[in-house]
């Protein structure tokens, strides 16, 4: 790979990784993202995830005899699907109605919960 192809590869990978274990040591995460991440511990290892695919992708030649572009390929699609799972919220419910258990509630209550 060409050097104006694989720095900002390699730059893109630490910064991924970088944000990456902030998100899985303290639960921190740029405010861009914050908002719409309901699991940051998973968007963390999906981040880590995306940094060695982007880092496997730096090797791939047509000189080498492993797949390295096809493995950080199907890990980048993997980590995509990881960042959406931890962009959806708990329980399945969704934003902005609360979560509430509806066992033993009446029709109207759960009107008025906005879950009817």
């Amino acid at each position: 790979m060409n050097w104006y192809v694989a720095v900002p590869f390699a730059v893109m990978s630490m910064l991924a990784a970088v944000g990456g274990i902030a998100a899985i040591r303290t639960g921190w995460m740029l405010p861009r993202v914050r908002k719409k991440v309901f699991r940051p511990r998973l968007w963390g290892y999906a981040s880590l995830l995306m940094a060695v695919c982007l880092a496997l992708l730096i090797f791939d030649s047509p000189k080498t005899h492993f797949p390295f572009g096809d493995l950080g390929m199907a890990g980048t699609l993997i980590a995509l699907a990881m960042m959406s799972v931890a962009q959806r919220p708990p329980g399945g419910a969704e934003v902005g109605v609360p979560a509430v258990r509806l066992s033993g509630w009446a029709p109207d209550q759960r009107k008025r919960a906005g879950q009817l």
